[in-house]
């Protein structure tokens, strides 16, 4: 395999897509190169609107403009802390803490959920071929579009690990024995 620079510049798919890459991470732009309406943006717009099962209170509104963003990563990740540091200090804050982080985590799925593309419009054939190509994929993403794609077609092809205890990153490989099928894991934080 070629050896690929690493420095600020983005490298296009195409100069990739031809290497020999046994594993594949998938991010957020993957899900916004297929449908624009996951970027944090519009997902922070939508989770403030009335007719979606769980909005944005005002109190997590005016934590994503103390932080001046409109990523809920960064702001559950600042709960996250937020709640570790309370633990070390005796839990004084523990319920609004949780109750925060649970609001803003519920509105991002709400939004989500409202904000998802159609099935018939993620061209998950062409998703299911690509991805036959990689032994391991793991995804990051909110989105059902890798699942979907897995389920396309040849399903046999695929094991996507829902089958139970979450485990950490680091015991995958200990724990999932290495299979003639290709593999799909979905990577979220735990806060428990």
């Amino acid at each position: 395999m070629p050896e690929i620079k690493i420095d600020e510049n983005l490298v296009e798919w195409d100069e990739l897509s031809e290497l020999e890459w046994k594993n594949l991470l998938l991010g957020n732009g993957f899900s916004i190169n297929i449908w624009n309406r996951f970027g944090y943006g519009t997902l922070f717009e939508v989770a403030q609107r009335e007719d979606i099962d769980h909005q944005l209170t005002a109190q997590s509104l005016a934590l994503f403009e103390h932080v001046g963003s409109a990523n809920f990563e960064d702001v559950l990740r600042i709960l996250y802390h937020a709640k570790l540091v309370d633990e070390q200090l005796g839990s004084l804050q523990d319920a609004e803490i949780t109750a925060l982080y649970e609001s803003a985590k519920n509105a991002l799925g709400s939004a989500v959920n409202f904000a998802h593309i159609p099935p018939a419009l993620a061209n998950v054939a062409e998703i299911n071929a690509r991805l036959r190509d990689y032994k391991n994929v793991f995804t990051t993403n909110y989105d059902l579009i890798p699942y979907w794609a897995i389920m396309d077609s040849d399903t046999w092809r695929f094991k996507d690990y829902f089958w139970g205890k979450v485990v950490a990153l680091t015991h995958l490989i200990q724990l999932f024995p290495q299979t003639e099928q290709n593999s799909i894991t979905y990577m979220a934080l735990s806060t428990s």
